[in-house]
């Protein structure tokens, strides 16, 4: 903050970090991206890429290249997301008490500069309450609605002023970069001074599960009862204005061509202009 040296803290304030300026003690409870996850997608692409070579050298038929060639992309996808999570940038949450440290960049964007501020600092007398959350999500899909389930930890911190953090996730998400971007944001501001957290759902799966991280901040913080809600993308709000904060919200999940699908269909919009 402007006439306060890096690292010195204002009473009532979140504080954010660079990743180079971040402190990781050995002795935190962390909080990481799934190898196993991530392993499993490959060995299964791996399996597809057999089968479908078998295929073509039995049949000769060479057209049928196209599947294991798609299978190939696959495992090279998730093998690149595999070695990320190698990688001493892949957490998404660190606790050494009292210090909470979160971080609002996807381990899958390593590349990026490290001098930006993506980590938040939370001392854990500023938080509130804490909750676990389980969103349904239906959107439209070939064959009618396709349903998703995501799970989320929730904070609710004393000073609802969030304007620090969603400012650093519009840069985060505005941020320019030459090489490849994944599209992936885990961390949101939500009104009332509630920082949601994804845990799994979507392109990620945090291990431990989010049961263990409110375990381990249940002596500490007050735990509220476990939310779920169901939402519906594929019904229009009645109100122009909840229109755009549905497809806003849409690409806030990381669900970006979903979001540019129902921008065509409600505005009549150009793919350009959806875009």
């Amino acid at each position: 903050m402007e006439g306060h040296a890096q690292g010195d803290r204002i009473p009532g304030t979140m504080r954010f970090r660079t990743i180079t300026d971040t402190p990781l003690n050995p002795l935190s409870q962390v909080f990481r991206e799934s190898r196993l996850t991530r392993m499993m997608a490959v060995l299964f692409g791996l399996i597809m890429v057999g089968v479908g070579g078998y295929v073509v050298w039995s049949s000769g038929d060479w057209f049928a290249w196209l599947f294991p060639g798609f299978a190939s992309l696959f495992v090279l996808l998730f093998g690149v997301g595999l070695v990320n999570t190698f990688r001493s940038e892949n957490w998404l949450l660190r606790y050494k008490p009292p210090k909470l440290l979160i971080k609002i960049r996807s381990c899958d964007n390593h590349r990026m500069p490290d001098d930006e501020p993506v980590v938040m600092e939370l001392d854990t007398s500023e938080i509130a309450w804490i909750r676990k959350r389980r969103d349904t999500i239906v959107t439209s899909s070939k064959d009618g609605k396709q349903t998703e389930t995501r799970t989320y930890l929730e904070l609710k911190l004393r000073d609802e002023n969030l304007g620090d953090l969603e400012q650093h996730l519009k840069d985060e998400r505005e941020r320019k970069y030459r090489g490849f971007k994944v599209l992936h944001y885990p961390v949101q501001a939500m009104p009332g001074g509630v920082i949601r957290v994804q845990w799994r759902g979507g392109s990620t799966w945090i291990t431990p599960k989010v049961d263990n991280a409110i375990a381990m901040l249940r002596s500490v913080v007050e735990v509220r009862p476990e939310v779920a809600e169901r939402r519906d993308f594929t019904v229009a709000p009645a109100d122009k204005a909840a229109q755009e904060t549905q497809i806003l919200e849409l690409a806030r999940l990381g669900q970006k061509i979903e979001a540019i699908k129902l921008a065509r269909i409600r505005y009549g919009y150009s793919l350009s202009q959806a875009k």
